[in-house]
């Protein structure tokens, strides 16, 4: 009898075993109900762990309710589970596409490489993190995609949710009120890259190893190395880790550094103030402020250590199709590189950040364009990112050497009306005594 009872026992808890055994997102709320486990290594079910058909998978407007961020304003990632799997990397990453699928291009927001789901190998850490102001407000879906390190095999697991990004109207309005253009405090949509993609055999021939904390090929100009644990950082294998049909990775950057203890905290950014603080936590937090960026750490106890160094560079313009995403103009022609090193008893934890230079570009052409319905263009086009705007109300982009169809400008918006690199996204002030307040700001 107490045999019988022994086994039922083990049997019940070895079925519970995969609801335990990994990590789900649990801020910002996901659609649906995600498992435990890792995507299918076919990629059956990327991006996203879809189930179903898209229109009702991605038909969730009780997570939406839950997931709106503001710009500038401090968002906390979070998740379920237990089983960390010794960290790994992981990336959080945005697209417009409100029904992403294989093809769908996103723009990587943060990278997180080492230290991710876990700073300490304990449990679940926290991570804090912005909106880039590149950003325009309106509906997005966000991805968190993590590669855990100690797995049985190469694996890629990704959650998706619902957001909605509100602004800064009052700034933007006294902004444009002086007649001038408002001023990123990060680098532009275009500096961001597109997301990693690896071990899904029909998205692409990329390939991680285990009991490594991979390294982001690109990991866009937010990068956070938070790890307390060795770590072991090793690149991929394969060039085209991003997701299938894009025809580059976007922008062009490179991370490195390493894990051991230094004691300080390098910080590389542009001269404009960066827009995405983040943050490795779990209860209590000591800051380390630098120029041009502020890096706060939160860990469980104030004898644990945090190093890494961290270098990005980021340049370019996304290619894949799916997402379009509006920017705003730095206002200056480039930005240039500071450094800090700020040294303390306190945790240290690596963030780098880095501006691109906004360029001048051609206008975009292609021997098969010609005049889309609503006056948009359509067919193929030669310059990768550019933006046409019509009206300034409505505007689409090259994508993948294919003009989009057009989409509209967010609401208060208005972008530059013609072909540009990048689209100046502006309030409109329609009131003259909000004009005349503006002014005397």
């Amino acid at each position: 009898m107490f045999a019988h009872v022994l086994t039922v026992a083990l049997v019940a808890l070895l079925s519970a075993s995969p609801v335990l055994a990994h990590m789900t997102l649990a801020s910002p709320v996901p659609f649906g109900n995600p498992t435990t486990s890792p995507l299918n290594s076919d990629g059956s079910n990327y991006p996203c762990q879809i189930v179903g058909s898209a229109s009702t998978f991605y038909a969730d407007s009780a997570s939406s309710a839950n997931n709106t961020m503001a710009l500038g304003a401090t968002q906390t990632l979070s998740f379920h589970g237990s089983a960390v799997h010794g960290g790994g990397s992981c990336q959080l990453a945005l697209t417009t596409d409100l029904q992403p699928s294989a093809s769908t291009s996103w723009q990587v927001i943060l990278s997180i490489e080492g230290g991710c789901p876990t700073t300490d190998g304990s449990g679940p850490s926290t991570y804090d993190y912005t909106i880039p102001d590149s950003i325009a407000p309106g509906k997005y879906v966000f991805a968190w995609t993590w590669i855990s390190k100690l797995s049985g095999a190469p694996e890629y697991y990704m959650n998706c949710a619902p957001v909605t990004i509100t602004g800064k109207a009052a700034k933007r309005d006294a902004i444009e009120a002086r007649g001038g253009s408002a001023s990123s405090s990060s680098s532009s949509s275009s500096a961001l890259p597109n997301l990693f993609v690896a071990n899904l055999a029909s998205i692409n021939s990329c390939k991680t190893t285990t009991s490594t904390d991979p390294v982001y090929p690109d990991p866009g100009p937010n990068l956070l190395k938070p790890s307390k644990m060795t770590t072991n950082f090793q690149p991929p294998s394969g060039t085209d880790c991003f997701p299938r049909g894009a025809s580059s990775n976007s922008s062009s950057g490179s991370g490195s550094g390493s894990g051991s203890g230094s004691g300080s905290s390098s910080v590389a950014a542009g001269s404009a103030s960066s827009a995405a603080p983040v943050a490795a936590s779990s209860s209590k937090a000591t800051s380390v402020a630098v120029p041009a960026t502020t890096l706060t750490t939160r860990t469980k106890s104030a004898s644990s250590s945090a190093t890494g160094t961290a270098n990005s560079t980021a340049n370019g313009t996304a290619t894949a199709t799916g997402g379009v995403f509006v920017t705003v103009s730095t206002g200056a022609p480039g930005a240039t590189g500071a450094s800090h090193t700020a040294s303390g008893t306190t945790p240290s934890t690596t963030l780098a950040s880095a501006a691109s230079p906004a360029s001048a570009a051609p206008k975009a052409s292609g021997s098969a364009s010609s005049s889309g319905s609503g006056g948009g263009l359509s067919g193929a086009c030669t310059t990768e990112g550019m933006f046409n705007c019509i009206g300034g109300t409505r505007f689409q982009q090259c994508a993948s050497g294919t003009w989009t169809v057009l989409q509209a400008m967010p609401a208060g918006t208005k972008c530059q009306d013609g072909q540009s690199t990048t689209l100046w996204a502006r309030s409109e002030i329609t009131s003259p005594k909000r004009l005349r307040r503006a002014r005397r700001l």
